[in-house]
């Protein structure tokens, strides 16, 4: 019984750290869009 518990807290695990890495790297391309408009409008002028 214990073994299934674990190995369900694992994949619990293992999904948390899968979601922050999406959520990271979604904040990360949402920031180099940013950047790229910035640095667009400052060249524009």
């Amino acid at each position: 019984m214990a073994s299934i518990i674990d190995f369900y807290n694992q994949l619990i695990n293992i999904n948390f750290i899968l979601i922050s890495n999406v959520q990271r790297k979604i904040k990360l391309i949402i920031d180099l869009s940013a950047n790229k408009n910035i640095l667009h409008n400052l060249f524009k002028k």
